[in-house]
């Protein structure tokens, strides 16, 4: 819900947002839906670090051609690659969306989904909020469904923030008229029991606990499997919390077919396969791994014979 209501807000019909080449699948087909697109620009420079020259780049071909911007970021715990910004990253990136807004209508979305799953750089993009709000909107996609482990009631919200009071009020009245134009209203039973985590104390901190143990849970889990993809020489990006992480390969379909033969199953990218960490016990890691680095050597094997 907070996606659509970010794109159809801040894209005009026909145009494009702007993310990420690796990113959530259903990004643009929300955007076809509603009669606009995604255009992507590289995330990793050579040596897996932000790509921050292409980001660039593509925020002034669209400034040029469309006359504004919608920017989509995934982070922290970036799906599919489990990538988190460090903090130059985010203060470089912040600094570059405050020049675009000085040249057009600059809108920024933070996809937040994971973001109370994240390792230490988790909170990072708090930071770069005041540079950003210097000359632009900044929409924070928001999933209280996942940050309080109700994954089914699928409940959310979209916060817009911006300098301007009486900006502000505008963007109240079009994002309260898209939702009640669309859904009438998102699921009253995930705002009862979510309000209910809020706004009761004790059930509050029950809520902080249950969630410190999951993420405790994944964190063990990733380190386990970085230690153990490091030993195996798989090429993966920087990754400290999440629930995903990306796996780099020359033929992302080939590998996840290797893999398939062996009962282990990841969703195959261009040039990387997706694994489910969420879903890995950590007994299970070395398995995984062992499975990933043959399904890699194969697809690099048939890679080599074509080339």
């Amino acid at each position: 819900g907070a996606i659509y209501q970010a794109i159809k807000n801040f894209v005009e019909p026909r145009h494009h947002a702007l993310t990420t080449d690796y990113c959530w699948g259903p990004y643009p087909v929300i955007a076809q839906h509603l009669e606009r697109d995604v255009s992507t620009f590289p995330m990793f420079s050579p040596d897996l670090s932000f790509d921050l020259e292409a980001m660039k780049q593509g925020m002034h071909q669209h400034i040029n051609s469309q006359g504004r911007l919608l920017l989509i970021l995934n982070f922290p715990c970036h799906n599919p690659t489990g990538y988190s910004l460090d903090s130059s990253e985010w203060l470089s990136i912040a600094e570059a969306v405050r020049s675009a807004g000085e040249k057009a209508p600059v809108a920024v979305l933070l996809d937040l989904a994971y973001h109370r799953f994240g390792g230490e750089s988790a909170d990072l993009w708090i930071d770069a909020l005041p540079t950003m709000l210097e000359t632009t909107t900044v929409l924070l996609a928001w999933t209280a469904s996942k940050s309080f482990c109700q994954y089914g009631a699928r409940i959310g919200s979209l916060v817009a923030l911006h300098r301007d009071h009486e900006e502000r009020n505008k963007l109240a009245n079009a994002l309260g008229f898209t939702c009640r134009a669309t859904w009438s209203n998102s699921n009253h039973l995930g705002q009862l029991a979510v309000t209910d985590l809020l706004v009761d104390p004790e059930l509050s901190n029950r809520a902080d606990a249950d969630r410190a143990e999951l993420v405790e849970l994944l964190r063990t889990r990733v380190e386990a499997f970085n230690s153990a993809a490091s030993a195996a020489g798989l090429h993966v990006p920087r990754y400290d919390g999440g629930f995903f992480v990306a796996v780099f390969t020359p033929d992302g379909e080939k590998t996840a077919a290797v893999m398939r033969d062996v009962g282990v199953y990841v969703v195959p990218l261009k040039g990387a396969v997706r694994v489910a960490l969420c879903a890995t016990p950590e007994t299970a890691i070395p398995r995984l791994v062992e499975a990933l680095r043959a399904g890699i050597d194969q697809a690099e094997a048939e890679h080599g014979r074509s080339a």
